[in-house]
């Protein structure tokens, strides 16, 4: 939920802040790519529960329209909650989609509800409270824990069948549950659901007849599944009211200088005092939090952010793609614009944390595809190396990887009082290392392998076989193809002892796009194909 207050006087204030560019200050580079609407033509929705198997994507709850109103009795109209339980195959990308309506009718507004708090723990994805309405009940926080098991309900969905649906769905009362525009994760054994409130009633800033309390905690506890009967056990909390006052805020992992994984929150929104986020990140190792003297100027709201650390130099960053924000860049001046009324942004930024401690803001010279970002989500692909929790290693990987998707979000047309959407479009993100290069290796083959246009793919598209030149003699090669989603298909190694090319059968494959992945030692390319 966004909030604004209307007044006649705009605080817009500009601070000399020069932009940095990835290549010229980060070890790596960002890229991203549009995948044409007519290969992924997906459905727009936002702030939804999410899980994944294999090549498919499963989606619940959120809502199809874009940012909601704020001076109406109405402003989450019943009519633009997602009502259909969504599957995604990513391997054609096909959508299948299941209307709740044919659960039996307590989930009716169960899975209707926006910014729940949701985690996948392998075949089993928990859904938690989130915002909804019912006709008996009003507007409320839903005081609920779901249970899915995901393999299954995506079989349901494709086969369409209620009574599948229904025996791999569960959920019990809790007002544990009961939280909004928090963060449900893990750390070690125990779930946090990280802030958040709850808030019954209308959502409008004309008429006050609605209740709402800010959990101002992280609340710890276990979650118990037998496959009948989901529960929350051993329940505590670590609270804050000053500085846990938060909601619809990032939450992800981190690492500190000495290895140590732990919990991030960045941002959310609003202060006690005043309608604006907060800027001052806390990071949590499951006992002890500290709140950071350093100030986030960028993307305070719900937005992608992708995870990285340099095993070397023990340096952890986070980067955050677009959302709504206190900041924005302007390019004309290259200074920060401060603006009271929180604006949509398509600014990407990097958080650096250093060893000593101290932290640095980037601000990239790559841009949204337009004012996306808040309630986007990032799906990591199968490719690049990672530490646990999600951490890209930046050391292990070398040249560009495709390392997963930004997909859904709201789209909005203006950064202030413009009209929005549900984005429906789906992007491939890249990551691409930028350290020197290795004199101690091979340097001519690291020199050739380095020239992408050495290496030819062809014939492309190809039905039968894929013939692969420029490639040297007496070299150990090994090629990898995988599918859209970066899902390993096939992978051989051997040494060419003669000639220059080398002949791949991809008959087996199904039609669609793919990528042909060719290593040597720790030199490698990645050529697209189609199997037509």
């Amino acid at each position: 939920m966004k909030k604004f207050i209307f007044i006649s006087i705009i605080c817009l204030m500009h601070l000399n802040v020069k932009a940095q560019t990835a290549i010229d200050s980060l070890p790596f580079s960002i890229y991203i790519e549009e995948i044409d609407s007519t290969i992924a033509d997906l459905p727009g929705i936002h702030s939804f529960a999410f899980a994944r198997s294999g090549s498919k994507w499963l989606f619940l709850t959120g809502r199809s329209e874009g940012l909601h109103g704020f001076s109406t009795n109405n402003s989450f109209e019943a009519t633009y909650a997602n009502s259909n339980i969504i599957v995604v195959d990513t391997a054609n990308w096909q959508v299948f989609a299941y209307p709740v309506d044919s659960l039996d009718s307590i989930y009716h507004s169960l899975l209707r509800t926006t910014n729940t708090q949701f985690w996948q723990e392998g075949n089993n994805l928990f859904i938690l409270g989130g915002y909804t309405w019912e006709v008996n009940t009003g507007f409320y926080t839903a005081p609920n824990i779901i249970s899915i098991d995901v393999d299954e309900m995506i079989d349901a969905v494709i086969n369409q069948s209620t009574t599948s649906a229904m025996q791999h769905i569960r959920n019990t009362y809790d007002t544990i549950a009961a939280v909004t525009g928090g963060k449900l994760i893990k750390l070690g054994s125990d779930f946090y659901l990280v802030m958040g409130h709850r808030f019954d009633g209308f959502y409008n800033q004309q008429f006050v007849i609605y209740n709402q309390f800010y959990t101002e905690s992280f609340r710890k506890f276990n979650i118990a599944d037998n496959g009948t009967v989901v529960s929350i056990n051993n329940y505590s909390s670590v609270s804050d009211s000053a500085n846990f006052h938060r909601r619809d805020l990032n939450v992800e992992y981190y690492k500190s200088s000495a290895g140590q994984t732990g919990i991030a929150a960045y941002g959310g929104v609003f202060r006690k005092n005043q309608d604006w986020p907060y800027l001052n990140p806390i990071f949590f190792d499951g006992v002890n939090f500290m709140v950071d003297t350093f100030e986030q100027k960028m993307s305070q709201y719900t937005c992608p952010v992708v995870s990285l650390f340099d095993s070397t130099t023990n340096e952890m960053f986070q980067v955050f793609f677009g959302g709504i924000s206190l900041y924005n860049f302007n390019d004309s001046s290259a200074t920060l614009v401060k603006d009271s009324l929180v604006p949509f942004i398509n600014d990407i930024t990097v958080q650096t944390k250093k060893p000593d401690g101290s932290s640095t803001e980037t601000i990239l010279d790559l841009k949204m595809p337009g004012l996306l970002g808040s309630n986007m989500v990032f799906i990591p692909s199968d490719r690049g190396a990672q530490f646990d929790h999600g951490i890209y290693n930046l050391r292990k990987d070398t040249g560009r990887t495709m390392i997963g998707y930004l997909y859904a979000g709201i789209k909005a047309s203006m950064a202030n009082a413009g009209l929005s959407s549900a984005n429906h479009k789906i992007y491939r993100l890249y990551l691409q290392t930028n350290y020197p290069v290795d004199t101690t290796a091979d340097t001519t083959f690291a020199s050739w392998l380095n020239y992408e246009n050495s290496i030819v793919v062809f014939p492309n598209p190809s039905s039968e076989t894929l013939t692969i030149s420029g490639l040297k003699k007496n070299k150990n090669y090994t090629f990898e193809i995988t599918d859209a989603t970066g899902r390993s298909l096939a992978k051989e190694s051997l040494i060419i002892f003669s000639g220059i090319s080398f002949k791949k059968n991809i008959k087996p494959l199904m039609p669609g796009i793919y990528f042909i992945k060719i290593c040597s030692g720790n030199r490698f390319t990645i050529k697209r194909f189609v199997k037509n």
